[in-house]
């Protein structure tokens, strides 16, 4: 399935958040709530609808922000309102809860892509930092980034405590079952590289052919990848774990890496609406509910003043 596109999942986030909303109103009106009691709660209501009306432009997020609304397993809309609370001298207009919406998806997202990425059996990102900004996933680049340094760090350790090749090969497999293939093979093909090392194996040279597309998503950041400590390492360590890893493919990474993969991938379920429906955005129309709710409220204010008025008449 192809992956959707950026206007097809901000439709499933509105939806989502509008249910979302309306479940919100229907549990204040089966409340039976004293008209004090609701009034307390037309502020949420007004920024609540706000922020809906708001996310009918799909520009106001990055692909990446709307992606982090959409996996959210906990009330948005609540979350929202209470970080506006908790900032002095809030306001509802439309740059403030822009502003909101976005500092908020930005933290899911990088909370998100910790969680994610400190499973060091993680996939590779496959996009490079500049694609990563623009669809708003740099936090996803970023801990993907450190992984492999995390990686680099790890095998030059190994490199350096075994004193002999014997005792290297015997570590490489607990190396590689950590981190995976690719990523082993990421690290060690940017290490050669930033040591300007080559060779005319055909097994090495098919290495860095298939990692190739990883050294120029990296672009200048190859020499951060690997440590200084590399610069210290015989070349001839780099070529035989490079060729060993390349020539082992661990057990069951393909079933281990598809399924981590899965938890990278945006939502490609084709959404149940028409295509034309997407123009929610231009003429959708105001949720009955919350003028209801705004109608019982100030019925109920008006018969307590019309009370209090005959009270006094009296």
């Amino acid at each position: 399935m192809a992956e959707m596109s950026k206007e097809e999942l901000s439709y499933h986030v509105y939806q989502k958040l509008k249910d979302e909303n309306e479940g919100f109103l229907q549990h204040i009106l089966s409340q039976n709530l004293s008209p004090d009691d609701l009034v307390k709660y037309a502020y949420q209501i007004v920024y609540q609808n706000e922020v809906l009306h708001l996310l009918t432009e799909n520009t106001v997020l990055r692909k990446g922000k709307w992606q982090a609304l959409m996996d959210a397993s906990y009330p948005v809309l609540n979350k929202l309102y209470k970080a506006l609370l908790e900032n002095d001298g809030y306001t509802l207009d439309i740059a403030t809860i822009a502003e909101a919406i976005d500092t908020w998806a930005t933290q899911e997202q990088e909370r998100t892509a910790k969680n994610f990425f400190a499973d060091p059996h993680a996939p590779l990102y496959t996009k490079n930092q500049d694609e990563a900004l623009q669809d708003g996933e740099i936090a996803f680049w970023r801990e993907d980034f450190k992984l492999s340094q995390r990686c680099a760090e790890e095998f030059c350790h190994l490199a350096e405590r075994s004193s002999s090749q014997q005792a290297r090969q015997e570590q490489l497999p607990k190396w590689q079952s950590k981190y995976g293939q690719a990523r082993c093979l990421q690290v060690l093909t940017c290490m050669l590289e930033h040591r300007e090392i080559f060779s005319d194996d055909p097994i090495i040279e098919q290495a860095m052919d298939s990692m190739a597309n990883e050294r120029k998503r990296l672009k200048g950041h190859i020499r951060w990848v690997a440590p200084d400590s590399v610069v210290y390492l015989d070349k001839t360590i780099l070529l035989h774990a490079t060729k060993w890893i390349a020539q082992h493919p661990p057990i069951m990474e393909k079933e281990q890496s598809s399924k981590l993969q899965g938890r990278l991938q945006y939502l490609t379920e084709p959404p149940s609406q028409p295509q034309d429906e997407l123009q929610y955005m231009k003429d959708s129309e105001p949720d009955s509910k919350h003028h209801k709710v705004q109608a019982q409220a100030q019925g109920k204010m008006q018969e307590k003043a019309q009370r209090q008025k005959r009270e006094q008449q009296r």
